[in-house]
């Protein structure tokens, strides 16, 4: 820790240590005219001292970094509500592996659920390395795929109309979504059978996509399998702040 160096004691190093929540490592090093590794070396024993938590329902999602499609892979504790993983060289199969090793064998094989976008690679290393949990898709991710079908159906729709039939096309994205009523799979069949007649190429490609992942999206809903989903879209949202503070 801090309190290492012989001009640092105990106490000080404590007090950078708090510190470092709020602030970044080069703020905090510059206030107390201290060199960035002293600061930063507080944070890396604190780290050790951490005991591996004990995961039963997970969050996976990915966060990008840099352009160029760089990302990173946050692992979120959806019970406790706090991030516990953030690594991996990209969003591959090798880079999930490494979360599981982090965690270690005995703590992979008590994950009972883990939530995740329909991305393969962290379907196949949840699979292999915790095949006992279950693997509900995160509705968040549905949603966004569908609202995107509706907006490139309404672009198409209002510039094939004219007049009082394109009023009517503007301002009705959120009518369009507000129809929630019916058993889930036979609702999905009935909407995807009047597909065929209306030439909506967005929308068709939309139920493809649901139909080939269909027991990963309808797994969300069985009743111990529900759980709050907002905080993973949270914290990437926290991270990104932390980005560009940065």
């Amino acid at each position: 820790m801090a309190a290492d160096s012989p001009f640092c004691t105990q106490r000080f190093g404590y007090v950078n240590g708090a510190k470092c929540r709020v602030q970044t490592i080069q703020d905090v090093a510059k206030e107390h005219m201290l060199d960035w590794h002293t600061v930063k070396r507080y944070m890396e024993e604190q780290l050790k001292k951490a005991r591996k938590p004990a995961l039963r329902v997970i969050g996976i999602d990915e966060i990008s970094i840099k352009k160029r499609h760089t990302y990173r892979i946050v692992v979120s504790d959806l019970e406790t509500r706090r991030a516990i993983w953030f690594g991996g060289d990209d969003r591959s199969e090798k880079s999930m592996d490494k979360f599981f090793a982090f965690i270690g064998e005995k703590s992979s094989k008590k994950v009972e659920v883990a939530v995740m976008d329909m991305w393969k690679s962290f379907r196949n290393s949840t699979s292999r390395n915790g095949p006992q949990a279950a693997i509900p898709f995160d509705k968040f991710h549905i949603i966004r795929h569908l609202g995107e079908a509706l907006d490139k159906v309404r672009k198409q729709e209002y510039a094939r109309l004219t007049g009082s039939s394109r009023k009517f096309i503007k301002g009705q994205k959120y009518a369009l979504l507000s129809h929630r009523e019916g058993w889930a799979r036979r609702f999905f069949e009935n909407w995807k059978e009047q597909l065929k007649w209306q030439r909506l190429g967005p929308f068709e490609k939309f139920a493809r996509m649901i139909d080939k992942h269909w027991s990963k999206i309808a797994a969300y809903c069985n009743s111990e399998n529900k759980v709050a989903l907002g905080f993973v879209e949270g914290l990437n949202n926290n991270i990104r702040v932390i980005q560009r503070r940065a």
